[in-house]
């Protein structure tokens, strides 16, 4: 049997630049100017969360409510709360970021696959659905997005 290994260090960091590159884009599209020490601190409460997904006990916390609420509390972090008008649009404006580079990736990724990668990851459910299991490499997502957000 193959032992996996996992680096909870590469994790952390790979999730601390890829939280910080989405909350200056997200301050950018924004037009705030944060100061960077409440980035950097957002971004570190973002990237611990991930690393606690590791500690079995702490499997109640990936929850939609809990995961959203973290959202919140990285957004209070970093931006403040000036009113409640700009927090909810400094949240679109996250949410937005997100799902733009999250699409891009996976866009990205079926454009470099052949069609027999494609369809080597669909499967049958036991009650008779559809599934497709997606693989995208860690370091093609962290140099996808990193490419995907480089000004040219």
């Amino acid at each position: 049997m193959k032992t996996l290994v996992v680096y909870i260090d590469l994790i952390f960091l790979a999730n601390l630049l890829i939280d910080g590159a989405l909350l200056a884009l997200t301050a950018w599209m924004r037009r705030l100017k944060p100061s960077w020490w409440r980035l950097a601190l957002s971004a570190v409460t973002g990237a611990m969360y991930v690393v606690m997904m590791f500690v079995p006990g702490l499997s109640f916390l990936f929850t939609f409510l809990i995961k959203f609420g973290l959202s919140l509390i990285m957004l209070w972090i970093a931006f403040g709360f000036v009113s409640l008008q700009s927090y909810i649009r400094n949240l679109g404006a996250f949410y937005m970021v997100n799902f733009a580079a999250a699409g891009g990736i996976i866009g990205f990724h079926y454009l470099l696959q052949n069609s027999g990668e494609i369809f080597s990851g669909i499967w049958f459910s036991a009650s008779g659905g559809l599934s497709f299991e997606l693989k995208v490499g860690f370091w093609f997502m962290c140099i996808a997005f990193f490419c995907g957000h480089y000004d040219f």
